[in-house]
């Protein structure tokens, strides 16, 4: 016979709607985990910023620190030579204190150089975990947009439903009134 059980009937109503719910629970555990990994990858982007404004003020001080060394060591220089006794005494002292200033400068590039590759691998690590993050929500709106389209079909006819007339229809009214509407009557 064509006759199907009521209990039967319910049973297979209750298995459809266990399914809506478990790929709803789907659904929702995956925007769970975008929003986690989002979150986790903002709080890692903003410990790097922190970490690197926090080695940038460092370097301004260090810098700051030895650009005054290099004053100093040239105000040397001047009172060596107003003070020196001969041409020669004068000649070993402006020598020595060149080659402090000079081991000073060459201090100074090494930490500057140091201080640029630190800041390059800080940037380059932002970087791609900012272009990880984009690539997942790119993931996560396509999916969105394919549960969209989902929603507006019949799962087992593929026909549009409801929402869909709905959707088109306040469309269509919408580009209606922007349109001109011309009357022809014919008697």
């Amino acid at each position: 016979k064509g006759n199907i059980s009521n209990q039967l009937l319910m049973t297979k109503c209750l298995n459809v709607f266990d399914l809506i719910i478990e790929d709803l629970q789907q659904e929702r555990n995956t925007a769970k985990i975008f929003l986690s990994t989002l979150s986790e990858t903002l709080v890692s982007v903003q410990a790097s910023v922190s970490s690197t404004i926090a080695s940038a003020t460092e370097s301004n001080e260090k810098n700051d620190k030895i650009n005054q060394e290099l004053v100093d060591k040239l105000a040397e220089i001047s009172l060596g030579i107003n003070g020196a006794g001969s041409l020669v005494d004068m000649k070993v002292d402006v020598n020595g204190k060149l080659q402090q200033i000079a081991l000073t400068l060459q201090k100074k590039t090494s930490y500057e150089e140091k201080q640029r590759i630190t800041l390059r691998e800080k940037l380059d690590n932002m970087s791609a975990q900012v272009e990880k993050l984009e690539l997942q929500s790119k993931n996560f709106e396509k999916r969105i947009q394919e549960e969209q389209a989902k929603s507006l079909r019949d799962a087992l006819t593929k026909l549009g439903n409801r929402a869909a007339f709905d959707e088109f229809f306040s469309k269509e009214i919408g580009t209606a009134l922007t349109r001109p509407m011309i009357y022809i009557f014919t008697f």
